[in-house]
């Protein structure tokens, strides 16, 4: 029998928010991943506009709410 490493048990992954993927901040400003550099988010408003940083801890993902929200007023603009 193997042995099992014993950090294998106690491994826990942490989210990290990914490149184009839409996010909100602590402030609950939505917006879409534009870069991870020197430690940071970049994120940019999901109706345009400047690009602004937050570290990594201060974003999390969409609730589902907020995530049905976004899609249903992209139906309306798509329509």
């Amino acid at each position: 029998m193997a042995a099992m490493s014993t950090y294998s048990k106690n491994v826990t992954r942490v989210w990290t928010a990914t490149v184009g993927e839409i996010v909100a901040d602590e402030g609950g400003k939505i917006g879409r991943v534009t870069a991870r550099f020197a430690g940071l988010v970049y994120l940019r408003p999901l109706g345009g506009g400047r690009e602004y940083y937050r570290w990594p801890e201060e974003v999390r993902r969409l609730r589902p709410s907020e995530r049905q929200a976004i899609e249903e007023e992209t139906a309306e603009v798509s329509t």
